[in-house]
């Protein structure tokens, strides 16, 4: 008889040793109303797994390369300053005058132009407009952008 008694005794200590184990330590806590279920405890902040932050060096100062300490590759080239291409300057020729007195043409760079119109040159440097504003007996006035010039007719 002692043996079932010892047996029933037994599993009850260890029933309420569990209970008491059990109700004194909670990994979740009571959760208030309005509390998002996904917030992060200071559990795990503490647990939380670092993560690795490499950064090149700019400059000597702030580090080398431990396996190839003389090596420059990751050093950051000197800024190197954009100039602006130089403007090359326009070259239209006057290649000839046409027409009456009254109404003159003028042959620019292989184009017909009366006093007025206007057209547009292919140059090395891209494609310009060109405004005929004057045509006169031996010279033509033109017009680039707000620069006038007067091209005259070269007769060899």
């Amino acid at each position: 008889m002692n043996s079932p008694f010892r047996f029933s005794l037994s599993l009850w200590v260890i029933v309420l040793a569990s209970a008491a184990l059990g109700a004194g330590v909670t990994n979740n806590p009571a959760k208030k109303t309005g509390e998002s279920g996904g917030a992060r405890t200071r559990e795990d902040d503490t647990n939380a797994i670092p993560k690795s932050v490499f950064v090149m060096p700019a400059n000597p100062e702030q580090g080398r390369d431990p396996f190839f300490p003389l090596s420059t590759r990751f050093r950051a080239a000197p800024p190197v300053v954009q100039q602006p291409p130089p403007v090359a300057p326009v070259r239209l020729k006057l290649q000839g005058i046409s027409g009456t007195p009254d109404n003159r043409l003028a042959i620019i760079n292989g184009r017909t132009m009366a006093a007025g119109e206007s057209a547009e040159f292919n140059m090395p440097g891209g494609k310009i407009t060109a405004r005929c504003v004057e045509v006169r007996a031996d010279s033509c006035v033109i017009e680039i952008g707000t620069e006038r010039q007067e091209l005259r007719l070269n007769v060899d």
